[in-house]
This record gives C-alpha cells, structure tokens and sequence, in this order.
C-alpha cells in the first residue's frame, strides 16, 4: 500500500500488458474508461476493485454516451471508428481490444455499409432522405420501412444485459440496417418512455413497434396500454416470438442478422458505435449482444417498402386499417397473440 505501482496507458490488443494485469493480478484495482463512459458491462475490460469515493464518481459518468459530448458526438467516434478500422478503434478509444480472427461476423461485411439520415437537395428539397455509401441515388423516407424493436432486460441495474431499444429500416431496395439505438442498464419501465419519444419523433415513417413476446405478456402489455391512455400515442406492437430450435441467442443472431450482413445488405448509422462494437465482438464469449438481439427482432417485421411514388403493400393494409373502428372506448383489443400484430391506437388520431 505505501509503494503502490500504478499502470496508465490504452490498450494495444487482446493480449497486451492491461489484459496480463487484468487476468493475472486479481486484487489489482482496475479504472478502465471508454470513449463513451466506464466500462462496467463487458467482460475482462471492466472497472473492478475500486476505492467507494472513485465508484461513486464512476456512477455519475453517463453509460453510453460520450463522456465529452461537445467534442466528440457519436458521429464523430462513427467517423473515427471507419477511419481507423475496428482494430484501432476498439483498442485506443474504447479500450475494449477485439480480435478479428475470434469473431463470427466480419467487419468486411458492413466496412463500407453506412447510411445517413439528411436534407434532400434538387427534388428532394424540403424531404428527408437517406444517403447509403456507395450510392449516388438518394432514398426519400417515404419509400423507407422504419420499425423500432425492443429487447428488455430483467432485472435493472443489477441485470446483466441491458435494455436495448433499436430503430431500424428497410428500404424498396430490401437494403435493411440501423439507424439509431438506446441501450441502458435499467428498469425496463424507465425504457417505455424512451419508447414512446421514439415513436412520437419516428412515427410519420414508422411501420410498428416489435417487442420479445414472453416480457411482453407477462409484463408489459398492461402497462403499455395505460401509457397509450396517458400519453395519446398511436403505437402498433407486434409481440416477436422466438422459435425453440432457436432460443440460444448467437443462434437466432447467425441466422437472423449473419444473413444479411454476409449478403451486403446490412447498413448501419456512423452514430451506432453500440452497434459495431457488439457485431465485432461478437463470439467473443460473455460479451453483450443486446443492441445485436433488438436488432435481430426487427427482421422478424422487416418488408420492402414501396418505390419512390408508389404504394407499398403494407401501404395499402395500413390504408385499409383507417376504416377500422376501435369500439366505444377508443381503445382497439391490445392482446392479439404472441404471432399476431397488436394495434392501439385512440380513436380519432
């Protein structure tokens, strides 16, 4: 305790002296902090040890957010993270090493895969659109499917996985992928708010909100239907039921999610740095996968969306759903079944 030997630096790799320290020295006291806040979550790169006054001011950094938001905005970590590649970027910013050869999904597969959400110019002036890499052709959002799928996590703050809120899309190409994500250790009635600004901000392109059909309907049905009450909102819930030949989740993420990043049909926002980090990590073992699983949900509600000027298929069923009366309370039936799509909505909206 008198001659303490204290150790600062980033990390160089998965093998490098911080990784020897923290495996081989387990009394040594370990502050560990990532471009966007402590790392308390991941395995091996995590804060442990800590004095009580350092673990309080630990807690009162922001959990995946930019600890100096008004240099370095998750669009900017995005930019950095492309332009060093996941090697450098997990090491010297994040301080969580990833080893291409130890993972399942290959950074190759979306390296040249962003998508970002802008002002259209020339024809497009007054319209959002979004611009994929590569592609000179702009995408209006009104030939873009968005969905927001939701993955919530028991447990709180004492929970091992996080509450991971994901809002993705598909475009009338099948192009599919990220646009923005939320994930946070906490109670899973805190995220429902987070939900529904989400739905408020997105809903003039959004097609439905997916959630895990067994949290669903043993918890949140009835809370969501009294928050609709409350808040006014129109939100179309699908509950997504998992299949029991794949309920190991790296199973269900290979097939659901490996498909299309392997096809080159997976495009993520630069914003999405929870996104890349889980994806180059992943089968590294313990490691999170909960913005990868929110994800994942989405392709269970993922349809092409119509060409620019013409009417989707889901267009026309949406179009045909106006006509339906939600009975003398307002409220349409919120259980529809764990396959079926959930629709609530006030009359009148």
């Amino acid at each position: 305790d008198r001659n303490p030997i204290v150790t600062v630096g980033n990390d160089w790799g998965m093998l490098d002296l911080n990784h020897h320290i923290r495996t081989n020295e387990p009394d040594t006291a370990v502050l560990s902090l990532s471009c966007d806040g402590p790392n308390i979550v991941q395995p091996f790169a995590h804060c442990r040890n800590l004095t009580p006054i350092v673990r309080e001011l630990v807690a009162r950094l922001p959990e995946g957010e930019p600890i100096w938001s008004e240099k370095f905005s998750k669009e900017m970590l995005g930019r950095q993270l492309q332009e060093l590649g996941p090697r450098i970027f997990f090491c010297q910013w994040k301080n969580r090493p990833a080893d291409p050869d130890a993972t399942d999904f290959k950074f190759e597969w979306i390296q040249n895969k962003r998508v970002v959400l802008e002002k259209g110019e020339g024809k497009w002036e007054g319209r959002m659109v979004l611009r994929f890499e590569g592609d000179s052709e702009v995408v209006p959002m009104e030939s873009v499917n968005l969905y927001l799928t939701w993955d919530p996590a028991r447990g709180g703050k004492t929970a091992r996985a996080r509450n991971a809120l994901v809002l993705s899309f598909m475009d009338h190409k099948g192009r599919a992928g990220i646009l923005r994500e939320y994930a946070k250790k906490e109670d899973p009635l805190k995220s429902i708010d987070v939900a529904f600004d989400m739905v408020k901000l997105w809903r003039k392109w959004l097609k439905g909100v997916g959630v895990e059909s067994v949290l669903f309907q043993d918890t949140l049905a009835g809370i969501l239907r009294d928050r609709i009450k409350d808040r006014n909102i129109f939100m179309q819930v699908k509950p997504i039921k998992i299949p029991k030949n794949l309920e190991g989740k790296d199973n269900r993420l290979r097939q659901w999610l490996g498909t299309y990043a392997e096809a080159g049909k997976l495009y993520y926002s630069p914003g999405c740095t929870d996104f890349v980090d889980e994806y180059c990590h992943f089968g590294v073992p313990d490691w999170t996968r909960d913005v990868l699983d929110a994800l994942a949900m989405g392709t269970r509600m993922w349809r092409r969306a119509g060409k620019p000027g013409e009417e989707s298929a889901e267009e026309r069923r949406e179009r045909e759903m106006e006509r339906t009366d939600y009975g003398v309370c307002g409220y349409g039936n919120t259980l529809a079944g764990a396959s079926g799509a959930t629709v609530m909505a006030p009359r009148g909206y």
